[in-house]
């Protein structure tokens, strides 16, 4: 950091994050990340920040995890990808309890993209994260819009990677 006089960072598990099949191991593998990054934030507090990862799409292990890392390690603020691994997305109605304690915290959220369960059905010769990765976070963002979880949830910070995909283009 110092040789490329970056003096700060925040450190975010993208794409495919923790959880691969298994709840209850997705959850411990969230818990082992956010611990890991809190260490390093309280070794180099001036030099790092955190936003913890979440064992998505399991909600009832997200909330306690958003809990936990948000309450108990001080982390910054979340991540959370654009779908999931069961091809759910952000403003899907059953992540409600997720953004009530967000919401509850005035948490930031930094929503990273993912590549889609449906990229491989996608015919395209195009590398699915050179195309997807930006219209997943568009499929994400206008979801949350749609669905009325922003009004709904008004004091979630919302920061999105990749200037927001293509919704800085269609919000007209």
């Amino acid at each position: 950091m110092d040789r490329n006089h970056i003096e700060m960072a925040v450190t975010s598990l993208s794409a495919p994050a923790t959880h691969f099949g298994d709840d209850r191991a997705a959850q411990e593998l969230a818990r082992r990340c956010n611990e890991f990054s809190a260490d390093l934030v309280r070794t180099h507090p001036s030099r790092f920040g955190t936003f913890a990862t979440l064992p998505m799409p399991f909600v009832e292990g997200t909330v306690e995890e958003a809990v936990y890392a948000l309450d108990t390690l001080n982390a910054d603020g979340l991540v959370l990808l654009s779908s999931n691994n069961d091809g759910s997305y952000l403003g899907d109605a059953r992540f409600d309890p997720l953004m009530a304690v967000l919401n509850e915290r005035d948490a930031v959220v930094f929503v990273h993209p993912a590549i889609p369960v449906i990229a491989d059905r996608i015919d395209v010769k195009i590398p699915a994260f050179a195309m997807e990765f930006t219209f997943d976070t568009t499929r994400a963002i206008f979801n949350l819009v749609f669905n009325g979880t922003m009004e709904r949830y008004p004091r979630i910070k919302w920061v999105v990677a990749h200037a927001g995909g293509t919704v800085p283009y269609l919000v007209d």
